[in-house]
């Protein structure tokens, strides 16, 4: 950072993130969706993933510091690459564990090996200018007005090989073990295992999107009590998918966006505020590429729709705020959101070997609901040194939510829970240098996938294909201690996920609006496991 002087300021900032990954995961299960067959899947999986970023922001004071001036650039660049994904399945027949080996066509999902390349880079710029009208000392109006420019590319390749066995193939290749099947001499045109090209046209494409945003605003402060701000965002957005066979839908939209803001401060602790905007929610690259891609953890099978619609959201809120002091907070809120063409994931039709899910647009939703959100000190409570240095984080949030799609039934918007609870508890020993923290939060049952309808022939009845699936809820516990020794040096630890709770999937299968382990259908049930975590920080002073 450069400051030029007390109205210049100049600031490179630079980031660059690397992650690498190795993994394989052993799973053993019934697998419902394919006879009941007790299997065994094998998976080898590496992922390297990385991020460049780089900012340029400059911030001016101009006419007497009345007018604020501040820009950005912006350029960043990622890559993902797993360069060689490697599955296998065993099959327990007669208690014998047996290889399975396609026959005709490859099933690079159960035996085979995916390769998968992304490259994406964006540039950026953006001016924004606030002026201040001085009409006298009690009221000095706030004009806003600023451009955007964001331009973002991104290149995906994908290509699956998988094995198939010859006709008369050597039964003994399904008793070898894995590590023996691949020699070789086990790949040939006569008895063993051929390689079979399993890419598809939708495996890789192209995409782009660009983005140019105007806004304008105005903030009127009326008096000491009331203020009330205004303005408008139009954006221009052209989201493209190339060279894919199925032209996605109209790629350009426009929208105007506007939002206002009234609150009354009935001190210089406590206000109430009402709040107004639209926005909008573009679908991701992978939500549009038609691609399919195998997540060997689950065992299914999510592709995406070239037709997606953009999401056009209209928000409502009203809060009421008490902050008693610098550290401590108290809100209480009701929220009313409006969704137009929301994306929601779909269940697919039926049963086969593997679940596909893709996306789709809903055509009308609303959410509604209350939110509490409370940050207290214990410092005073008590006479106790230990409580006066400890802290406590409430937050929760009943939700109502109803969805609406042509002529089937209401049913809540998916990944909307009824209510989300999030609790904290603090120590902080600022002269001992300790910090401790125990999180806990728990969010209700709430719609994973939604499920397919059909009517009869007469286009009378209407039939469930598939019910919605739900996600149960599941309780996350974490603890972390952090230990500053001579300002320089920091040690954290920390295990994330005590409660170690199943993540389970589950249908309604005989309809009672119950869902119960021994009644229902469970689609799935596992354990993520704790982590345990170890770090050191030392700090440049």
């Amino acid at each position: 950072a450069a400051r030029i002087n007390d109205n210049n300021t100049i600031e490179f900032k630079n980031l660059f993130n690397q992650i690498n990954n190795s993994q394989y995961i052993d799973r053993i299960g019934t697998n419902q969706q394919d006879n009941n067959l007790i299997s065994k899947f094998g998976g080898f999986q590496e992922t390297f993933r990385g991020v460049y970023s780089s900012q340029l922001v400059g911030k001016h004071k101009l006419f007497g510091q009345r007018t604020n001036v501040n820009w950005v650039l912006n350029y960043s660049s990622s890559y993902r690459d797993l360069p060689d994904m490697r599955r296998y399945r065993r099959d327990i027949i007669d208690g014998k564990e047996k290889n399975y080996l396609p026959l005709g066509t490859a099933q690079p999902f159960f035996l085979g090996r995916v390769f998968i390349n992304m490259d994406e880079f964006s540039y950026s710029g953006s001016v924004g200018v606030d002026h201040t009208i001085e009409i006298n000392e009690s009221f000095l109006p706030v004009v806003s007005a600023g451009i955007l420019y964001e331009n973002k590319e991104r290149a995906f390749r994908a290509r699956n090989i998988g094995y198939a066995r010859q006709l008369e193939y050597d039964q003994n290749l399904e008793l070898l073990p894995i590590d023996k099947l691949f020699e070789d001499k086990n790949i040939n045109t006569t008895n063993g295992l051929r390689l079979d090209e399993q890419t598809n046209p939708t495996d890789s494409y192209d995409a782009t999107n660009k983005l140019r945003a105007y806004y304008g605003s105005l903030s009127l402060p009326i008096s000491k009590k009331i203020n009330i701000s205004g303005g408008v965002r139009l954006e221009d957005n052209t989201q493209n998918l190339l060279n894919v066979p199925e032209p996605p839908r109209d790629p350009r939209v426009k929208r105007v966006l506007p939002s206002a803001n009234v609150s009354y401060n009935f001190t210089d602790k406590m206000l109430i505020r009402a709040t107004y905007g639209k926005s909008l929610n573009r679908p991701e690259f992978r939500e549009l590429a038609a691609f399919g891609f195998y997540e060997f953890e689950n065992n299914w099978v999510i592709a995406g729709n070239p037709q997606l619609k953009t999401a056009k959201i209209s928000n409502y809120d009203l809060r009421w705020e008490w902050y008693p002091s610098a550290e401590e907070m108290i809100t209480v809120g009701a929220f009313y959101k409006n969704f137009e063409d929301a994306i929601e994931m779909k269940a697919p039709a039926g049963a086969g070997t593997t679940r596909l899910f893709n996306f789709r647009n809903a055509e009308l939703a609303n959410n509604y609901g209350i939110e509490i959100d409370i940050r207290k000190s214990l410092n005073g409570l008590t006479l106790s040194k230990f409580l006066n240095k400890m802290s406590v984080l409430f937050n929760t949030a009943l939700i109502k939510s109803v969805v609406k799609v042509d002529d089937l039934p209401e049913r809540p918007l998916m990944g909307q829970s009824p209510y989300v609870i999030n609790t904290g508890l603090y120590y902080n020993d600022e002269e001992k240098g300790l910090q401790l923290s125990a999180l806990y939060n728990i969010a209700g049952r709430r719609i994973f996938a939604v499920g397919s309808y059909s009517r009869e022939n007469n286009g009378s009845a209407l039939e469930v294909q598939d019910e919605d699936i739900y996600e149960m809820p599941r309780g996350v516990l974490d603890l972390s201690v952090i230990k500053t020794f001579k300002v320089r040096y920091q040690v954290k630890a920390s295990i994330s996920d005590i409660l170690n709770q199943h993540y389970v999937l589950m249908q309604d299968a005989n309809g009672d609006g119950k869902f119960e382990e021994d009644k229902d259908q469970v689609l799935q049930k596992m354990r993520y496991g704790q982590l345990f975590s170890l770090g050191f920080t030392y700090k440049i002073l």
